[in-house]
């Protein structure tokens, strides 16, 4: 066999993990999508919360308005 049998491995290859690219790349895309989705949400929610507050501050006011005047 001499130094051909030396560089030829017998049995199975061993398996590695390789990392493909496109789902790495993929994977990413996913994140900055969903993290976009997320802040877009975060605002949405900001705004309707600032909303809530004003209606609830102006049914306060006129429910005050209300007793005082009775």
């Amino acid at each position: 066999m001499g130094i051909a049998g030396l560089q030829r491995r017998r049995g199975n290859p061993k398996l590695t993990k390789r990392k493909s690219k496109n789902k790495t790349q993929s994977k990413d895309n996913d994140l900055n999508e969903e993290i976009k989705r997320l802040k877009q949400e975060n605002t949405m929610l900001k705004i309707q919360n600032e909303f809530l507050k004003k209606v609830d501050g102006l049914t306060q006011k006129k429910s005050a308005q209300k007793k005082s005047q009775k």
